[in-house]
């Protein structure tokens, strides 16, 4: 009998199809830089919210040509700091 291994189910907390968006190597697939709709999912806010956060500079982004990217590193500061606020 042949056993196929299963991906596990994300949680509530995890965006759907991400169990490790912000894992060392980057995003899910080894990216560097997200778009702003990525950083909205994984951060489980709008993308209202997440231009507030661009506006104030708690979230450092680049511009790439006409597109907005998010560094992953960005991301990881931004909720490290939410955690030492905790």
């Amino acid at each position: 009998m042949k056993h196929e291994h299963q991906q596990p189910t994300p949680t509530n907390d995890e965006p759907s199809g991400s169990a490790d968006l912000l894992s060392r190597s980057g995003g899910l697939d080894g990216s560097v830089l997200l778009r702003v709709e990525q950083a909205c999912g994984w951060l489980g806010i709008g993308r209202s919210t997440l231009a507030e956060l661009l506006a104030t500079s708690e979230i450092t982004s680049v511009k790439l040509g006409r597109a907005r990217r998010i560094p992953v590193y960005a991301l990881r500061e931004y909720v490290d700091r939410l955690q030492d606020d905790a």
